[in-house]
């Protein structure tokens, strides 16, 4: 576990070498249900009250073994969905849907606990369980981010189906202004992102991106720096080689926040998402009459479900022709069932229930943006498929 003191125009930290940053951290090995006891010197710049900000977060660089290297996640809850619409059946003909309960062997006896709940509207359940779903941001670089965007989501659909509440709305935007102000505390000199700002070696491309893309959808809703949203975007072209593909820089330490951008190595899933981030934000350097990431993506021969479907949706917001083909490809790889259609990855390392909601999530926008009407009915089959994968608080594992 590390824990670092951030710095502060308030105060200097006093021992150590290296940057401010770095004299401000320490990290040891916790055993569970143990506590250790950090000593750091500091020297006031100011007279009064001095705010002296702490963070603790895992070290996933520390140097030596830490723990028994054998450890068990045991899961406590297991949630089965089923989107059931009265479209899909013949009048007065009902659905029947069966679920087989089973609870683990290791269990505490009568600690088992089960809940059925119908509701009426696809995302019903993510409202009633609002007070899960908004988290007021914190951490580092990258645990203010995997809080802070959900928020966005969060009021765009309350906006969208005209669901707001003052509450709710004063609650999304004090945790929007105070995750943004956070944020701003890991922007580097030159404009990019890390897990912990200048104190890095350098930006992270991914990071970045994603934090360009969130602040500038929260631009709707709370006050960004525009300079700064420039600043980003500059840093982020520079990544950008004459092949038109963007260079993985930096670091990210939740690989799991990455989504399916974190399991692959080729740079086509990388360049796309950054493309689009760069098209949500506003910046003009892809259309179609020009646009080099496209060039770096459309030389990709992968068929990898993943990168098909990041590749037609960014293809889909430059308004290339191109897109389309791509995303017939895709459709060519979906598994489609009785009500519903999908992509599974292939068993091995990266398989992963949160990517396959991501592929099916990035198809959805891809349809929706190439021609809505043509593609509305396997638009809705994958979103009946989607809405399946839910947990039980109404949300998805991945911040994607």
């Amino acid at each position: 576990v590390s824990v670092r003191v951030e710095t502060s125009p308030e105060y200097e930290l006093m021992e150590g070498s290296g940057t401010q940053g770095d004299r401000g951290r320490r990290s040891s090995c916790l055993p569970a249900q143990d506590k250790v006891v950090h000593t750091v010197k500091i020297k006031p710049l100011v007279i009064g009250e001095v705010n002296i900000t702490v963070s603790a977060f895992v070290d996933y660089q520390y140097p030596e073994p830490c723990g028994s290297g054998d450890t068990s996640i045991h899961r406590r809850e297991k949630t089965w969905t089923k989107y059931i619409c009265s479209k899909d059946f013949v009048t007065g003909e009902d659905s029947l849907e069966a679920w087989n309960l089973e609870t683990p062997l290791i269990i505490v006896e009568g600690s088992d606990r089960a809940w059925v709940t119908a509701v009426g509207d696809l995302l019903a359940l993510s409202l009633e369980n609002l007070g899960h779903l908004i988290r007021m941001p914190y951490g580092c670089g990258e645990q203010n981010m995997v809080n802070f965007a959900p928020n966005i989501y969060i009021m765009r659909y309350l906006e969208a189906s005209s669901q707001t509440s003052e509450e709710a709305s004063t609650k999304l935007l004090t945790f929007m202004k105070l995750g943004y102000q956070r944020e701003l505390l890991y922007r580097r000199n030159d404009g990019s992102y890390s897990a912990f700002g200048n104190s890095d070696d350098s930006g992270s491309t991914w990071l970045t991106a994603f934090v360009l893309k969130s602040f500038a959808q929260a631009q709707n809703y709370i006050q960004i720096d525009t300079k700064g949203l420039n600043k980003t975007t500059s840093w982020l072209l520079e990544q950008q080689g004459s092949n038109g593909c963007f260079r993985s820089v930096g670091k990210v330490f939740s690989k799991s926040m990455k989504g399916g951008v974190g399991e692959s190595d080729s740079p086509v899933p990388l360049t796309a998402y950054v493309m689009i981030a760069l098209m949500e934000a506003g910046d003009l350097s892809c259309n179609p009459l020009f646009c080099p990431a496209a060039e770096c993506i459309q030389a990709s021969t992968s068929q990898d479900p993943y990168t098909l479907a990041l590749k037609a949706y960014a293809m889909a917001l430059a308004g290339l022709t191109e897109a389309n083909t791509v995303l017939q490809n895709l459709l060519g790889q979906a598994i489609v069932a009785k009500n519903s259609t999908h992509w599974e990855l292939p068993k091995g390392p990266r398989k992963s229930q949160a990517v396959e909601v991501e592929i099916a999530g990035y198809a959805i926008m891809a349809m929706l943006t190439i021609d809505a009407k043509k593609y509305e009915e396997q638009a809705r089959r994958t979103i009946k498929w989607v809405t399946a994968r839910r947990n039980g608080q109404g949300g998805f594992f991945s911040t994607q």
